[in-house]
């Protein structure tokens, strides 16, 4: 009967934790939805669910103009076809997605000051604080950055 009984309490618990595991993850994948500035200070990230996944574009820069006072543009973009647009605006963070663990993976980040693509993760150590680690090849051989959120 003892046997019947833990196998009972098993059985029934089973689906309370299929229950707290999908409740966390839906709790807690749009974490790091928001307004988020650069460590260097001198931008604005929106990251924003992008179907499945989370990007992030520019929303603002504290140096938007070059030096003839016009809006300036991606002009290190590897792609041609993308050299005429404005910083502001530019879609820097791609396909990142949950990892249940304040954690987001598979990304890649844009660097727009040197026309670099990294594949990336983050990081959420608070509410207010992401880190961000760009790489290449593996996480081990990359930088982090922090963020705060705005």
């Amino acid at each position: 009967m003892k046997y019947l009984n833990f196998l009972f309490l098993i059985l029934l618990a089973l689906p309370l934790n299929s229950y707290t595991v999908d409740n966390y993850v839906k709790n807690h994948t749009d974490d790091i939805l928001g307004e988020w500035r650069t460590e260097s200070r001198e931008s604005v990230i929106e990251i924003y669910r992008d179907g499945a996944s989370y990007s992030g574009k520019v929303i603002w820069t504290e140096n938007p103009n070059d030096e003839n006072g016009q809006p300036k543009r991606d002009v290190l973009n590897p792609d041609p076809s993308k050299r005429n647009n404005f910083f502001v605006g530019t879609v820097i963070m791609t396909g990142f997605t949950f990892d249940n663990d304040k954690t987001w993976k598979s990304g890649e980040i844009y660097d727009l000051t040197h026309g670099k693509t990294y594949k990336a993760q983050i990081t959420l150590k608070d509410s207010n604080t992401l880190k961000m680690r760009g790489y290449i090849g593996t996480p081990m051989f990359g930088k982090t950055v922090t963020w705060k959120r705005k």
